[in-house]
């Protein structure tokens, strides 16, 4: 019965990230970061970054986080796939080129991987089963 709750309630979140995911429109998209911490995949809070060609802007945000929308500055935009700025405070920089994401200063131990292996990780993370990071 525990086995048959849990795969209900995974197959239900699922569906709903899925049907979430289609409705971003075609400005947005969202970077989803892991941390590696003693060989076991962490994730992180993920980001929503929304790009303005015409305006040659970005604002983000953190869904997991109550606070208003954030600007970077200097911004150039190409697309929702290409672009680049910097923090207000100019503490660092913001890009992405291709659709792969860049963080300056980056963190050690973290990376980026796409959104159904974040949802994977962070639902598996739920019920304390964290997947191991593979021996290199």
């Amino acid at each position: 019965m525990q086995i048959y709750l849990r795969v209900t309630i995974v197959l239900s979140l699922a569906i709903t990230i899925g049907l979430i995911g289609c409705a971003l429109s075609d400005s947005e998209i969202t970077v989803y970061p892991v941390k590696i911490d003693d060989r076991m995949l962490i994730p992180l809070n993920r980001t929503t970054f929304k790009v303005s060609i015409a305006r040659q802007d970005v604002i983000y945000w953190s869904p997991a986080f109550k606070l208003p929308p954030r600007r970077l500055r200097n911004c150039v935009v190409v697309d929702r796939k290409n672009w680049a700025g910097e923090y207000i405070d100019g503490s660092g920089k913001l890009s992405m080129v291709g659709g792969k994401f860049y963080k300056e200063p980056s963190y050690p131990d973290t990376f980026y991987v796409n959104g159904w292996r974040w949802w994977s990780i962070t639902i598996k993370s739920w019920f304390g089963l964290y997947e191991k990071m593979a021996r290199e």
